[in-house]
Formats: C-alpha cells, structure tokens, sequence
C-alpha cells in the first residue's frame, strides 16, 4: 500500500524553523553561556564563535558538502620576547596553528500523535506541546555530548567515542578538611581507596593545585580572559560542591562570584570564584562506583577501574576551545500527516559534532579532576 507525506510549509518556513531550533539548542542548553558571542546566525548561513571561549561553535553551511568539519586551534606563543634595547626585529615568533577536525553525526527524534479522538480528550493542543518539547529534548542531549566529550567517555548513544585524557590532562586525588593535598604520581583512578575518602575530597586545595598544572604543563590550558583578566571554569559535581561548601574558603568565593555575576554571562549561576577558577555545579557531571569488575559504570578509562566500593566524580578543568561544537546541518523539523491526516507527527535532527580538540598528542583546553565523593 502506497503512503503519502505531506509536509508543512513552504522550503523558507524549514529554515526559519531550522533557526528557530538552533537558537534554542544553542541557548537553552545548559552550556549555551560559554560559546561566545556570535554576530553571523542571522544570516542562516554561517557560524562561528569566538575562539577564546570555553566551547567555540563552526559551521558553514554555503560549502561543498562533506562529514567533517575543521577547526584551526592556536597553540600559545613560546618565546620569551626581547628585553631591554635589544632588537625586536629578527626575533619575531610565528603563531602556530594545528588543524583539529571531527567526524560529524546524525541524530533525530519525533513525537507523533494517536489520532484526533485522542487529541480532543485533553483541554490543551498536543501538537503545540511537540515543539518545546522536541527543543528540550535536543538541548539535553547536546549538554550529555558535551560532557560526554570533555570527560572522554563515549555517550550513551555512542555518537561520542572514549577518547582517554592524555598524559598532562589528568589530576587524580583529593584534599583533606585542613587543605592537605592527595595527589596520587601514577594520575590512576585504581589508586583511590574508599578508605582514604577524608584525603580525597573536593576543595579549594585542589582547584589551586590543578591550575598549577594547567599553566606549567606543555601546552599550556590556555585562558579565558574577562576584561583583560585570566578566567579557568570548573565544573563540579554536586557531590563535589558538597565537600567545597564545607570548607571555610567557599562563603569568600561565593560572595565573589556574587559580585561578578551581572558582567557577563559565564559569571551568571556560579557556584563561586576560587584562585579566578569560576565554579559551576552540574548534575550532568559522570561519576563511577568500584565494585570489584572493570564495567563501563566503574571506569571512567579503559583499564582503570576504581577500587571496590570508591565512588568518585570527574570534575572539568576548561579553559579556551575546551571544547568545540561544529554543525554540518542547523536542527530540521519536519511534519507529517498519517492516516489520511488523522495522525500528526513532528521530527527533529541535526547533523554535527562535539568533541575536545587534541593537538601535539596532548588534550588542547580540558583537565579531567577525579576526586572521591561522599553520598548523603
């Protein structure tokens, strides 16, 4: 039996919903307020964020078409520069950019109705509920992407693949009440015991022994700056924000972030502001429990499952280009009718990719922060 689509709309209706979705995926998702400003979306043709952000947003849409996309990372300058009367010219440095690119994807998603006897049972428009709901629906799973990615576990949908943190990109331990750092050499989660969870903590101590890291390895996690002022932004579990809350350092940082917050958008929400470390609690945040095995729910790497009966969360160090998002197709939406126009249904997809940017073998803008978490 033959079937019939109908589509809503003429081809200008598609795109101004293909905005109307991206606009929502953009800033109804969680991480929306660390992409940067972008001036071009109006135009529906190209985007491209600001590289100095902690998630830079690519796409162009008017190019051949293709199931990558690249982005130019800019590795920090090296040189010392000259001192004093000494010659500046002959000694310039030349900016270094690597090539970092990704594999797009597909994902989609639709709700259809039962009929119109079943639409009219309710007081309300079911169909004027598919759309918000569709846009929630891509806003959650572009923030699961997101963290999937910065973390370096695959989603659950396995449109991110495991990517282990490099050598310089890992920080594995904890603090004490008193700000007594654990740090454990080998940077294993294998080396965490539950019996040592007093040690292995969330806190301040520990927001200031990873920035260490992040500005003396090489390369350096680059940035964010704010008003000529250099920003790292962390994000923690609540579990972790538990154990910061109780140390004496948080009512300072919080009253800080306070302050900040009405300047700019990455301020806003913060849990607060330690060592210019902005502090944001995300539910999102992947934590594993031991249990004697080496299952996908007690490793955060391959081969370094917890020890039996530690819980531990991956907090996110990020500076600059952290992570980026690229776009091969804006978010679809298309309808359709069923049953001779009795059923109604309404899809939503995407074509893109999120990933975090790998150059010289070492993780670009991210630091993944294991420390152990205690239930309530």
């Amino acid at each position: 039996m033959a079937k019939t689509a109908f589509a809503t709309g003429h081809a200008l209706t598609q795109k101004l919903w293909s905005a109307a979705f991206f606009q929502y995926a953009r800033f109804g998702t969680y991480f929306s307020k660390f992409i940067g400003k972008n001036e071009r979306l109006p135009k529906g043709v190209d985007i491209s964020t600001s590289p100095d952000a902690v998630i830079q947003l690519r796409g162009d849409f008017s190019k051949d078409k293709g199931d990558r996309i690249t982005f130019p990372m800019r590795a920090p300058l090296t040189s010392q520069g000259v001192q004093g009367d000494n010659d500046l010219e002959g000694n310039e440095e030349a900016l270094t950019f690597y090539d970092y690119s990704m594999t797009l994807f597909k994902t989609r998603h639709a709700v259809r109705s039962e009929g119109e006897l079943s639409d009219r049972r309710v007081v309300f428009e079911a169909k004027m509920q598919a759309q918000p709901a569709l846009e929630e629906w891509l806003a959650a799973k572009i923030d699961g992407y997101t963290i999937a990615a910065l973390s370096g576990v695959a989603s659950a949908d396995a449109n991110i693949a495991a990517s282990v943190p490099t050598t310089n990109r890992k920080w594995t331990g904890g603090q004490t009440a008193a700000g007594v750092i654990t740090h454990y050499a080998g940077n294993t989660d294998a080396e965490m015991l539950q019996a040592n969870i007093a040690a292995t903590l969330f806190g301040p101590a520990v927001i200031s022994a990873v920035k260490r890291k992040a500005k003396r390895t090489e390369p350096i996690v680059r940035p964010i700056m704010i008003n000529g002022e250099a920003f790292y932004v962390m994000f923690i579990h609540p579990l972790q924000a538990k154990a910061f809350k109780a140390t004496d350092e948080f009512k300072d940082a919080a009253q800080l972030a306070a302050t900040r917050g009405p300047t700019n958008p990455i301020f806003t929400g913060a849990l607060g502001i330690y060592d210019n470390v902005i502090l944001h609690e995300v539910e999102r945040i992947h934590v594993r429990t031991g249990a004697g095995g080496a299952t996908a729910a007690e490793l955060f790497d391959a081969a370094d499952a917890l020890p039996n009966g530690t819980t531990a969360a991956r907090a996110l160090f990020c500076g600059a280009q952290a992570c980026v998002h690229g776009y091969g197709k804006l978010p679809y939406s298309k309808t359709k009718e069923f049953d001779y126009g009795d059923e109604w249904g309404i899809a939503l997809g995407v074509i893109m990719a999120v990933g975090k940017p790998v150059f010289n073998s070492e993780d670009y803008g991210v630091i993944v922060v294991d420390t152990c978490v205690q239930a309530d």
